[in-house]
């Protein structure tokens, strides 16, 4: 930091004094350390300000670009190879060489679609970067799976059987991840049958949409619910637990050891279903004759169920199991 500032210091003297020419490289040598240094945000900053000494150094701001764009195409492959380390590990040299080579980069922006439920896909995706939810639909309802993130492979369903989607991938925030073609993967069957199969078995390692699909409806079944009334307070977290909204209110409809649900009534359709894999923290009272203390707990949107004209069920799956003393052993109301 003592480095940069007595830099600017020489920046500004060499202005003061006319000599533009020594700025200009004055600028551009800190514009090629920044971004070798990895701080892009300073390298851009600096090219800024190239430019406002010297907006006809055309040769120092293309070659700067470049160089910028050339650190950072180095340290997003780096994090890649870092995150796929296990599966590039398992790779020949020249099998690791092709498969790198034919994957395609690819950027989300929140509330994007990957793939949805019911149409096709072909593609398999390597997540490098970002929150995803994994979702199924079921006549009026919506469900989360699980959310996925970097290190994660998605789309193997269809990619490696000939099917339409059972799941819709959704992201969260922005993405940013790497796709496969399955004409490239056909063409290897052929060309490079070793490096087909050791991507074929790999996917057989991870979880597949079918048996998220199973367990959940074990899942669902694991717990009793029972009916309760009453009010319930909400408010959204970010991923690093932080509320990022006001408090919500909605109207307790069932709840469990391991989740509770709520309804909310809201016109815009959009808003529940953008619930879905988020994380809430809500609190609520159950009403009983010894007068239970309020509970308080966090945890993933995992269903969200239209109910007709702007009212929606939203279920809520804890972090922790609720003790089996805080659940009513009968329904209760308000």
């Amino acid at each position: 930091m003592t480095g940069l500032a007595t830099a600017h210091r020489r920046i500004e003297h060499f202005i003061g004094q006319g000599r533009k020419a020594e700025a200009v490289a004055l600028v551009f040598r800190l514009i090629v350390q920044s971004a070798k240094a990895r701080d892009f945000e300073t390298a851009y900053a600096l090219r800024e300000k190239l430019f406002e000494i010297d907006p006809m150094a055309l040769a120092e701001m293309v070659k700067s670009a470049e160089i910028i764009e050339d650190e950072k195409r180095g340290a997003l492959e780096q994090r890649h190879l870092n995150i796929w380390k296990k599966l590039y590990s398992a790779l020949m040299p020249e099998e690791a060489d092709a498969l790198y080579i034919k994957l395609e980069e690819a950027r989300y922006d929140a509330g994007a679609a990957v793939f949805q439920q019911g149409r096709n896909n072909r593609r398999l995706y390597f997540i490098d970067r970002g929150e995803l939810k994994l979702v199924c639909r079921e006549g009026a309802e919506e469900r989360l799976l699980r959310a996925l993130g970097p290190g994660t492979i998605a789309g193997g369903d269809t990619f490696f059987s000939v099917s339409v989607c059972t799941t819709s991938l959704v992201t969260l925030g922005p993405c940013r991840m790497r796709r496969l073609d399955h004409g490239v993967y056909a063409e290897w069957q052929q060309s490079m049958p070793s490096l087909a199969a050791k991507l074929a078995d790999y996917f057989s390692r991870t979880t597949k949409d079918h048996e998220l699909l199973r367990e959940q409806a074990i899942n669902r079944r694991r717990h009793d619910r029972l009916k309760v009334k009453g009010v319930l307070r909400y408010v959204i977290l970010n991923a690093d637990g932080a509320p990022i909204t006001d408090v919500f209110k909605g109207a307790l409809s069932d709840i469990s050891r391991g989740g509770i649900s709520f309804f909310i009534k809201i016109a815009k359709p959009e808003i529940p279903r953008m619930l879905l894999g988020r994380r809430l923290r809500v609190e609520f009272s159950i009403p009983s004759p010894s007068g239970r203390p309020p509970i308080r707990e966090t945890g993933v949107v995992i269903g969200v169920i239209d109910r007709v004209g702007g009212s929606y069920s939203i279920h809520l799956r804890f972090d922790r199991e609720l003790a089996a003393s805080a659940v009513p052993r009968h329904e209760v109301e308000s």
